[in-house]
């Protein structure tokens, strides 16, 4: 930012105002009563006044021939007072004085002594004038701007804020200006049009900044905000605006070059340094500054109370950042943006940076240089094409690069075929292929059940990476003994039990009824039935007879189960009572004696395995061996769910 400085002198003016009065806003009004009258050896007439726009008052009268003041000017508006009448051997009248009130509204002509335009329940409202009209300030809102206050309720205009020193005082609402000059109209956006009031002009005036953002005052108009003024070596200070209103005791106002465009700004008088105000200690006010014994950028801060001297940087490794690092006092020399790359042009762009332009018909792909068509030598599905990028390998066409290998459309993943290269879908990753899912690592085609789970199914027109569930289709639960099975809704495939003829037989007493057999018979009895579960017993009865004592009496029990694992035990009850083992009854071959609490009085022999065979020999008194027999037939808990069988019983 390039500065230079002009003094410039603004006049605060009043004027004393009578006779009807209008106030002005930005629109203009026609200038006074016309010239005062000559006066000849007299004073000049007074020049007419001008409604309190934008023009000037009217000329004063001249003063012809003789040795008196020439006429007063008229009044003006907001610009400038009249022009004083001139004088012909007297001196020249006095300038008239500019007021200014803003919103064109007539206001009563009540006489001296009342204020103009603020009036508080005129049509004027609170719209305060910057000259008031020079007459009495009455209003009661108006006088108590910068007044101390603790909340909003201590302030007539009811809003307490924070004044140029951080201490609490009362603002006023606004809307153009405020009346007193050390005053600025701002807006508090949350409130709207209601939200407008007076804050401190010079609230930042003097505090060290780097940019305009840092000296802004919140709502004030970008028209009135100070801004970050350098004062060249010493730094750059916060400086309010001195174009349409006049600085604060102790600040001059300057015309000042910025960047080519001439500002009026409030200075320290004098050619002062900026001081700190107290309450900005600690808040990191800071500035850049330079030194006569170093070149490298300084800084001073009012983080103290008061503005330190300016403290010098420390050298540092010169970068490509706009700024001299190393104090040489030249900024960005050296060779700071080589990235040892033979296809890139490499420039510093200051404050931008590197600026590392890959040259035309190259690639630049992990720090190494490749010709526009090269392909990767790492995966020849890639290559080279400036066309679409100049920064990475761009995937050919019909291809996918997946697991550091290259696939063409439709080429299935080695160890899963349903999945497939379908660069349409995506080049980097393997594609499902239609009618297929994917479900835990394990590819399935459409219909076909999970293993386990025959009611979860692949359907892709549903899910692909997971089972559907298809409840009231049938399924298989894969028990022999149910039927029909059908899935549920929560995947379950279930079905009814089917019990044999014989159900319900699991005791011995609900044993269902083999017939009567006969010693001297070669003929057996027969019966089949289903063991539901492994914990399912089926009992069978018969009769065998022995009257004549002509045949032995050797009782068999043959068992066919399918190969499946079960127990086939024979019990006999000879009719005179109770029988026992080796006396009455003797297991013979691989039958083991055996007794069932569930039969008091009978001794049983019992055979164990697959299409097990149960022989016994019975003797109850020698002449008669009639006897009650049980069969009991059941599986091995470890035994598989629904055993068909098929028992045959000889006496």
């Amino acid at each position: 930012m390039s500065v230079s400085f002009r003094f410039v002198i603004v006049l605060a003016t009043t004027a004393v105002l009578g006779g009807a009065l209008r106030c002005g806003g930005d629109d203009a009004f026609p200038a006074g009563n016309g010239s005062g009258g000559y006066g000849g050896s007299n004073a000049g007439g007074t020049g007419g006044s001008s409604a309190a726009g934008e023009s000037a008052g009217g000329t004063g009268g001249t003063s012809t021939g003789g040795t008196t003041t020439g006429g007063t000017g008229g009044t003006g508006g907001s610009s400038t007072g009249g022009t004083g009448g001139s004088s012909t051997g007297g001196a020249g009248g006095t300038g008239g004085s500019a007021a200014w009130c803003s919103n064109p509204i007539i206001c009563p002509d009540t006489g001296v002594g009342e204020p103009c335009c603020i009036t508080p329940d005129g049509p004027c409202g609170y719209d305060y004038g910057r000259a008031m009209c020079e007459l009495p300030n009455t209003d009661p809102i108006a006088a108590s701007l910068g007044r101390p206050c603790e909340e909003d309720d201590d302030c007539p205009g009811k809003r307490c804020i924070k004044g140029s020193d951080d201490t609490l005082v009362c603002s006023v609402p606004c809307q153009h200006y405020c009346p007193d000059d050390k005053w600025v109209c701002a807006v508090d956006l949350a409130q709207g049009r209601d939200g407008w009031h007076c804050v401190p002009r010079f609230k930042n005036q003097c505090r060290p900044c780097e940019s305009d953002a840092e000296c802004r005052i919140e709502g004030v108009s970008m028209a009135y905000a100070p801004i970050c003024l350098s004062f060249g070596d010493e730094g750059s200070f916060c400086s309010a605006s001195c174009a349409e209103r006049p600085c604060a005791a102790g600040l001059a106002c300057e015309e000042v070059d910025v960047d080519g465009q001439a500002l009026s700004q409030c200075v320290p008088e004098d050619e002062a340094l900026c001081a700190c105000q107290p309450h900005w200690a600690d808040k990191g006010y800071a500035t850049t500054c330079h030194t006569d014994t170093s070149t490298c950028a300084g800084s001073r801060s009012c983080d103290s109370g008061a503005l330190s001297e300016c403290v010098p940087g420390t050298p540092t490794e010169e970068v490509c950042d706009g700024k001299d690092n190393n104090c040489d006092t030249f900024i960005d020399n050296g060779d700071l943006c080589d990235d040892g790359a033979d296809c890139t042009a490499d420039v510093c762009g200051g404050a931008n940076g590197c600026q590392n332009e890959i040259q035309i018909g190259s690639c630049h792909i992990d720090q190494a240089c490749f010709a526009d068509g090269t392909i990767n030598p790492e995966n020849p599905c890639e290559r080279c094409l400036t066309t679409q990028s100049a920064d990475t390998w761009t995937i050919q066409k019909n291809s996918c690069s997946i697991d550091g290998g290259c696939y063409l459309i439709g080429d299935p993943k080695p160890d899963s075929d349903c999945q497939i290269c379908d660069p349409d879908e995506t080049a980097v990753d393997w594609s499902l292929r239609d009618g297929s899912c994917f479900i835990d690592g394990e590819c399935y085609e459409s219909g076909d059940p999970l293993p386990g789970a025959s009611c979860e199914v692949c359907a892709p027109s549903k899910h692909v990476f997971a089972s559907s569930i298809t409840p009231g289709e049938s399924c298989d639960d894969a028990n022999a003994c149910t039927g029909p099975d059908i899935c549920q809704a929560g995947g379950e495939c279930t079905g009814v039990l089917i019990n044999d003829e014989h159900e319900p037989n699991e005791t011995p007493d609900a044993a269902w009824y083999l017939g009567t057999l006969d010693e001297c018979s070669a003929n057996s009895r027969a019966a089949s039935g289903v063991l539901a579960s492994p914990d399912d017993v089926d009992w069978i009865r018969a009769r065998g007879t022995d009257t004549v004592s002509l045949c032995t009496v050797d009782p068999e029990l043959t068992t066919e189960s399918g190969g499946a694992e079960v127990r086939s035990c024979l019990f006999i009850k000879c009719d005179r009572g109770t029988t026992t083992h080796n006396n009455d009854v003797t297991c013979l071959g691989a039958a083991a004696d055996q007794v069932d609490p569930a039969l008091p009085g009978y001794a049983g022999c019992c055979t164990t395995g697959k299409d097990p065979n149960v022989r016994a020999s019975l003797d109850c008194d020698g002449t008669n061996d009639s006897a009650d027999l049980r069969v009991r037939v059941d599986s091995l808990a470890e035994a598989a769910a629904c055993v068909d069988y098929r028992v045959a019983l000889e006496f």
